[in-house]
């Protein structure tokens, strides 16, 4: 398995209530999308961790961002 290379994570860009946005420091126009193993209801009402959410939602978000490249769509 070839290793990720170490990203130079800047400044948080944006954050959400599932999603931490960071610049990139070395690749500018990049962005490094942190999930969290937070979940919510009711607009934020109720919150609870559920440990591996995060992992499953980047997973889900990869492969929709696959799909739309495959597509040609931007």
């Amino acid at each position: 398995m070839a290793s990720a290379p170490e990203l130079k994570i800047g400044q948080k860009v944006s954050e959400g209530k599932t999603k931490q946005i960071f610049e990139l420091v070395d690749q500018p126009g990049l962005v490094l999308v942190q999930s969290k193993d937070q979940i919510t209801a009711g607009n934020a009402v109720r919150k609870d961790q559920m440990e591996g959410k995060a992992a499953i939602a980047n997973k889900t978000t990869s492969c929709v961002f696959k799909l739309l490249q495959e597509s040609g769509k931007d």
